[in-house]
């Protein structure tokens, strides 16, 4: 199963499980916008019916928003698997940080004039 995002991200992963399998080796693996291999992961996991969030979470995180691609597979490679939500980890667009920024600056501004008054 492969994921494409729009915009590179940080960091990525979700639960991953195999149908009718009780025991599998699941394999994440991250691949820049040119298709680079980054880096690939792998975990042992239990699959359960009962439906109850104990899948295996199974990420990948970098320094630098450069993930442009997971691939999720598992051992079992005559089995349907799944994931969960997928989790990203993005980073802050620039005119957010502007802002926040912003916003620290005239509050640092404020206590110097209120010090400046007393």
């Amino acid at each position: 199963m492969s994921i494409n995002f729009d915009k590179p991200v940080k960091g990525a992963g979700s639960q991953i499980a195999v149908d009718d399998t009780l025991n599998f080796t699941a394999f994440v693996s991250a691949f820049d916008e040119e298709n680079n291999l980054l880096g690939t992961f792998s975990t042992p996991g239990t699959s359960s019916l009962a439906l109850d969030n104990s899948a295996v979470f199974l990420g990948i995180t970098s320094d630098k928003a450069d993930i442009s691609r997971l691939v999720f597979r598992t051992s079992e490679n005559n089995r349907a698997f799944a994931i969960n939500t997928l989790s990203i980890a993005s980073v802050p667009e620039p005119t957010c940080i502007l802002g926040i920024l912003g916003v620290l600056g005239l509050g640092l501004i404020s206590k110097k004039v209120r010090s400046n008054i007393k």
